[in-house]
């Protein structure tokens, strides 16, 4: 008994309970208040039907998720996104990812210069970009991602298995 009390404690203390019970109007005044600091600025936003990526600068490049609810829009943790896909096509980390509860999926294209690429699904999905001098990011929204699903980057089809 004084294990899962110690268990669920320990549990709780990871998760502030307010958080469990506010929502906020924008997807940005959720992380920010999550994070208690400043998220710096939000250089690509890219909304699904019932969640939102948001990258910012801060540590070069920086992923936040927010998911809607009746109320407005909650923070999502790590564990509430599903990695389908994780990895390298040369100098390109590519990353698939659900947001649990949702239908709504992501794909992630970093890569360190500022070499510009030419994103493409079978989808017809629009990809948001952000090219500076020193990264290059693509972040697009997918609903219901299938195993029929094709991501081409300039042209070459990326095997996400």
């Amino acid at each position: 008994m004084t294990f899962i009390v110690i268990a669920i404690t320990i549990v709780l203390s990871m998760f502030p309970i307010d958080i469990l019970l506010k929502s906020f109007p924008t997807p940005e005044e959720a992380v920010s208040y999550q994070s208690k600091e400043d998220i710096g600025d939000v250089i690509l936003k890219v909304h699904g039907e019932q969640s939102c990526v948001l990258k910012t600068l801060r540590n070069n490049s920086y992923t936040y998720l927010a998911k809607k609810d009746t109320d407005g829009w909650d923070y999502c943790t790590n564990a509430s996104r599903q990695n389908l896909y994780k990895g390298f096509i040369g100098n390109k980390s590519i990353w698939v990812f659900q947001i649990k509860g949702t239908n709504d999926y992501y794909v992630h294209i970093f890569h360190s210069s500022n070499e510009t690429s030419v994103i493409s699904d079978n989808k017809n999905t629009k990809f948001e970009s952000y090219i500076d001098e020193n990264i290059a990011i693509y972040v697009g929204y997918i609903n219901k991602l299938d195993e029929n699903y094709k991501l081409m980057i300039n042209g070459k089809k990326v095997d996400l298995r």
